[in-house]
């Protein structure tokens, strides 16, 4: 299977109906039966996405390489990404990531070809930020607090 039928596959896997988002449920599935509840199910999705909710807001920017932003809630999914790797060992995508008070960022690829960097986490810099929302970040004066 060649790097587009890995993406066609991807695509009709995990993306939504809707295109917005795709799901993490069908990467790494939540048991179903009596963790079926909300707060025993938010703190399994914690535990094994790395984070309280699914996507939002999914947009694909490249298709050669793989590169697509997303919106979730307050961490970073990396175990769903680490999945979908494994899940796709000759598809290389890359992912960038801000947490938008700045409290964690991170770049690079998930199954990286050739001198690719591989996914780390890094500071926040306005770089990131504007790679990831598609605008530099808003710069407030000191003068501005006193309004």
């Amino acid at each position: 299977m060649g790097p587009g039928e890995d993406i066609y596959k991807f695509a009709s896997t995990f993306l939504y109906d809707d295109g917005k988002g795709f799901d993490f449920n069908k990467v790494i599935p939540v048991p179903k039966g009596p963790t079926d509840t909300c707060e025993i199910c938010y703190g399994w999705r914690k535990k094994y996405w790395a984070t309280g909710c699914n996507v939002s807001e999914l947009n694909i920017t490249s298709i050669d390489p793989l590169e697509f932003t997303f919106e979730t809630a307050w961490s970073f999914p990396k175990p769903v990404l680490e999945k979908l790797a494994e899940l796709y060992p000759e598809l290389g995508f890359y992912c960038a990531c801000y947490e938008e008070a700045g409290n964690f960022a991170g770049k690079g690829f998930f199954n990286p070809i050739f001198e690719d960097p591989a996914f780390e986490y890094c500071d926040a810099t306005d770089e990131i930020y504007e790679h990831v929302f598609g605008e530099p970040p808003e710069t407030y004066d000191e003068d501005d607090e006193d309004d």
